[in-house]
């Protein structure tokens, strides 16, 4: 038995709750009125004070209701639950020399148990021996989510191995049919700025150590390659409302304020760096970024941001925090070439990064949670019935 949210057990705690409330009524007694009552000697008129036998089902309903309720809200697994027999222990290596040297002792331990290992390249390499990989490994590019979208459909446990940087999650999330278990390798060289854009005024733009865009009047170093120069950055709208419109200007005006860019409106699509527009383009142009908002569902181009939603302030999240400009700013950079500087994430910033793909497979936590709900139902139901019925 397992717990997506072990934190959420402290709920057990409750289970106190129903007891405390039936031991304080049985307590304090229940007055009933009766006709007869003044026949009655003096010391048989008393009430009572305990805790009657019927009272004990509801009791234990009651605590059934809270117990039910947190594992609901833990997301239980029970392991093995929806799982085929025979399942594949899959171990998904990226393709780089400095993680399979640190995790050399795994691989192998993995390859003499006949488990398969995979890098996450373009056509899913099977890796037999660790002899002779340097020369593959350094030719490779990760394809961590296509790799994740070709796995078997009888995996049953995945481990993934990875160096550790954000820039390695392309998107905000990965999904995996299963969940991973991650192995990530630490990459201690301290890098610098290889690229810079130059503005209108002269000045250079890269990404520093702290991984922030910033602007100076001198390069970041004297090997640094220039990757975008222009007098301003053209963008065009069409099919937005008013408000939209309004947020979106906006949005570029505050980008201005902070930094050197100049943003200037077309009237034609095709002069534009920037599109912003709620359909998808009929033909995708690589020179081009894309926004499109009302979108439901991912972009097929890495130039296309898909929004879920609108961008006005009622039902916007990014206009809502403030966090429009960023997204914008960020998307402009890695499309005119200014790539991030790789950040650390720690294991659990790592691992929530990692979504559930398909129920069916995951099995345990979508079982899990249709059958603790359909007990809840029922309980609350049972519970409410002996309660009226008793008075309680």
């Amino acid at each position: 038995m397992e717990f997506l949210q072990p934190i959420l057990l402290w709920g057990l705690l409750g289970l106190s709750v129903p007891i405390l409330i039936h031991l304080w009524n049985g307590k304090k007694g229940k007055l009933v009125a009766w006709a007869a009552m003044h026949w009655l000697q003096e010391q048989e008129n008393q009430s009572s004070k305990s805790i009657r036998i019927d009272q004990i089902l509801i009791l234990i309903l009651r605590m059934l209701l809270i117990l039910l309720l947190v594992f609901l809200l833990a997301q239980m697994l029970l392991k093995g639950l929806g799982k085929p027999e025979t399942g594949e222990v899959i171990h998904l290596v990226q393709p780089d020399k400095k993680v399979i040297e640190d995790f050399k002792f795994e691989l192998e331990q993995a390859m003499e148990k006949g488990e398969k290992v995979i890098l996450t390249d373009s056509v899913l390499t099977v890796i037999e021996s660790l002899d002779g990989l340097n020369q593959i490994v350094l030719n490779q590019s990760d394809k961590i989510q296509e790799s994740l979208n070709d796995l078997p459909e009888n995996t049953e446990k995945l481990y993934l191995y990875l160096s550790n940087s954000d820039r390695l999650i392309s998107s905000e999330f990965l999904y995996s049919p299963v969940k991973p278990v991650l192995f990530l390798s630490e990459n201690q060289e301290e890098k610098e700025a290889v690229e810079f854009i130059r503005s209108s005024s002269g000045t250079v733009g890269f990404v520093n150590r702290e991984g922030q865009l910033a602007f100076s009047d001198q390069l970041p170093n004297p090997a640094a390659k220039a990757v975008w120069e222009g007098e301003e950055i053209s963008w065009f709208s069409a099919d937005l409302l008013d408000s939209e419109q309004g947020y979106l200007e906006a949005s570029l005006s505050a980008i201005s304020d902070v930094f050197p860019l100049n943003f200037e409106s077309s009237e034609n699509r095709d002069d534009a760096i920037l599109v912003f527009m709620n359909q998808y383009p009929d033909s995708v142009d690589s020179k081009k970024l894309y926004f499109l908002t009302n979108h439901r569902g991912l972009s097929n181009h890495e130039n296309v941001v898909a929004l879920s939603g609108s961008i006005n302030s009622t039902q916007s999240e990014l206009v809502q925090t403030g966090k429009l400009p960023e997204l914008i700013l960020e998307n402009l950079m890695l499309h005119l070439g200014l790539k991030r500087m790789e950040m650390p994430l720690s294991q659990t910033q790592f691992q929530s990064r990692f979504l559930i793909s398909d129920p069916e497979k995951a099995g345990d936590e979508g079982n899990m949670q249709t059958i603790l709900l359909a007990l809840l139902v029922l309980t609350f139901a049972a519970e409410r019935v002996l309660s009226q019925q008793r008075g309680i």
